[in-house]
């Protein structure tokens, strides 16, 4: 067992006993349940990365676990009220968790609400317990900052797999092997994108370091079409010694690979660029010109993001109203039936909700595991509640089996306890769902019966209720606003033409001010976000016409970034008469879009500086993929055709 698992599983394990311990002693017996909530959010909250915004976080962890605590209460006041204020108050807290493209945990905290609804205190009780919670929400961030720190520090990860994964596409002459190299080279960069969205968090402001992912996820993008080129003899890169630039291309990046694995020093690196911009960048031909600018921009990323990881460049980030615009910009667009995010949280919502009314209006004993049933199997699409229903249901039974069969020689308190203890380290210790529904199976019948010698009948009813509980998860699923990835790919496809479509059109504004900047560079990111969920979906593999489709929206996508990179990093001067040379774009590309007869030739006569040629060409690019996507879009129904 390694560093990182002992601290993880053994950190995780000795807060949860505190809490659990704290609970029993100062809390009252009542409130054992905030302790056990420490479990979950501590293994649930490790998923998520919280560097980005520490302060941020702890506030709003700690408030959501207060809103979890303080809403039981709300909703036991009177059975009748109480469904509806436990249906609003679940879609509350989901709808705040719930994201369509960053990682989600939403688990501890709609398991851990479940787990406190079903014990209700009231008075000073009630008063610990939201206090309680909300401090142990301050210690679970910070466990997870910690461990981010000290166990999960990997500077530059996103780079070193996109750069790795290129440098394998390019190394490998197989054709099969390329096309595969090819692919796993977009999916890798296409998730940086992702990452860094889920970093990025919801401010509207990217702050230094994360421009300089941005921008060296579109360099990376630029280098593979460039190397693609190559390697097919494009007719932009028909030149006698292709063979030798391609070969340098390869040794340079792999020397900057060695720089970023530590294993060539900067003063080194500097030395193999210079000898390579020496033999290349004054050459004449506008795409070799082009390969020389693209490694020498690249370089100068690398190095930055590389003295902001080592902390000898500090990254500031503010808070600003702009974010918070933003944020509440995004909560109403959600709000809508094709959303995953509101059809999730509305529908889990309304069965706990229902089914908790009926087991209180009845008073049915152990009644309480259909909740929590519904709380774990619940997820957002049909395909994955299947799945997440068949190992509830096994792990059930197994875990009943293994408890049964240590009630039987284990019958005294003292002994029941040490189960529970071992049950919950091993839920800790298991990453796979059904082994860890196994060991809850195992803590919580033992809670149940620490003071019963006969287990059966708990035992029974647990798995009783855990089929019924599985089987309305399902039959909602199934009937309720029924979202499956089918629909969600169409979904995030629509969105996706229509944010790179919002970036073909702002593309002129990008000189204009630094509002207009950060919006189109938001729209790349999202745009980014979108293509990495959308080809993960096997649907679309064989659908040439939609996978073109995202080949020429990640051309504009690219054009655009390119654009940025020019500017801001390889010569500033392209700056000064930026609105100027926009205006004459604008005109090109609309003569383009209408099938005008315009080549590259039309942009690239504009200007004699082979730094301004190089936006000329990536705009004329950017023209060409938007008009074969007009005409795309005209033979393509979308939805028809991802439902064949």
């Amino acid at each position: 067992m390694n560093k990182s698992s002992v601290l993880r599983n053994g950190g995780i394990f000795l807060l949860s006993m505190t809490a659990i311990l704290i609970s029993i002693l100062f809390l009252g017996k009542d409130n054992l349940m905030v302790g056990a909530n420490a479990v979950f959010i501590l293994v649930g909250i490790l998923n998520k990365n919280f560097s980005n915004a520490p302060i941020k976080s702890i506030i709003k962890v700690s408030i959501l676990m207060m809103f979890i605590g303080a809403l039981p209460f709300f909703v036991n006041i009177n059975v009748y009220s109480g469904l509806f204020i436990n249906f609003i108050g679940i879609f509350i807290l989901l709808y705040a968790i719930v994201y369509n493209l960053n990682k989600s945990i939403y688990y501890p905290f709609l398991f851990g609400y479940t787990l406190l609804l079903t014990s209700n205190v009231e008075g000073r009780e009630l008063l610990y317990r939201v206090l309680a919670l909300g401090f142990l929400g301050i210690i679970a961030v910070l466990f997870q900052l910690f461990y981010s720190k000290v166990c999960e520090k990997n500077p530059m990860s996103g780079l070193k797999r996109s750069l790795d994964f290129l440098i394998t596409y390019i190394d490998d002459n197989n054709i099969k092997n390329s096309n595969k190299n090819l692919e796993a080279f977009k999916q890798v960069n296409a998730s940086w994108s992702r990452e860094l969205l889920e970093y990025k968090g919801r401010s509207f402001y990217l702050n230094y370091k994360e421009n300089l992912e941005l921008n060296l996820i579109a360099l990376l993008d630029k280098l593979e079409d460039i190397n693609s080129k190559i390697i097919n003899k494009d007719i932009y890169y028909n030149i006698n010694n292709i063979e030798e630039i391609h070969k340098d291309l390869r040794d340079i990046l792999k020397n900057i690979r060695s720089f970023i694995y530590g294993n060539i020093s900067e003063e080194k690196l500097e030395y193999y660029i210079i000898n390579y911009l020496e033999k290349y960048k004054d050459k004449n031909n506008i795409y070799i010109f082009e390969i020389a600018s693209t490694v020498e921009t690249f370089k100068k990323l690398v190095v930055d993001l590389w003295q902001i990881e080592q902390g000898e460049l500090k990254v500031k980030k503010k808070l600003r109203y702009k974010d918070i615009k933003e944020s509440i910009k995004l909560i109403k667009e959600d709000f809508n039936t094709k959303s995953v995010r509101f059809v999730f949280s509305f529908r889990t919502a309304l069965i706990i909700s229902i089914i908790y009314f009926i087991v209180e209006y009845y008073h049915i004993e152990y009644g309480k595991w259909i909740i929590f049933t519904i709380a774990s199997v619940s997820q957002p699409y049909n395909e994955t509640v299947r799945n997440r229903a068949k190992e509830r249901i096994l792990g059930t039974l197994i875990g009943g089996a293994i408890y049964y069969i240590l009630s039987l020689i284990f019958i005294h308190e003292f002994e029941r306890i040490i189960i529970i203890l071992i049950a919950v380290y091993l839920y800790i210790h298991f990453k796979k769902y059904m082994q860890n529904v196994i060991m809850i199976t195992v803590m919580f019948l033992g809670l149940a019966t620490v003071n019963i010698t006969n287990a059966t009948v708990a035992t029974e009813w647990r798995i009783v209720f855990i089929l019924i509980g599985s089987l309305v998860v399902l039959l909602g699923n199934k009937y309720i606003f029924p979202y499956n990835l089918k629909k969600e790919t169409v979904v995030l496809l629509e969105k996706y033409i229509k944010c790179c479509d919002e970036a073909f059109r702002s593309v002129v504004n990008i000189y204009n001010n630094k509002d207009e900047r950060e919006k189109i560079k938001n729209i790349i990111l999202h745009g980014r976000a979108l293509e990495n969920k959308i080809i993960l979906n096997k649907l679309l593999v064989n659908n040439k016409e939609i996978m073109n489709l995202m080949d020429n929206e990640r051309i504009i996508i690219n054009s655009i970034q390119n654009t940025f990179n020019l500017g801001e990093y390889f010569d500033i001067r392209l700056k000064l008469n930026g609105k100027i040379r926009m205006k004459c774009i604008k005109s090109l590309i609309e003569k383009q879009i209408n099938k005008e007869y315009i080549n590259l030739n039309n942009y690239l006569e504009l200007s004699d500086n082979n730094s301004e040629k190089l936006i000329y060409k990536d705009m004329y690019e950017m023209a060409r993929a938007k008009r074969e996507i007009i005409d795309i879009e005209k033979d393509l129904d979308i939805k028809l055709t991802l439902n064949k």
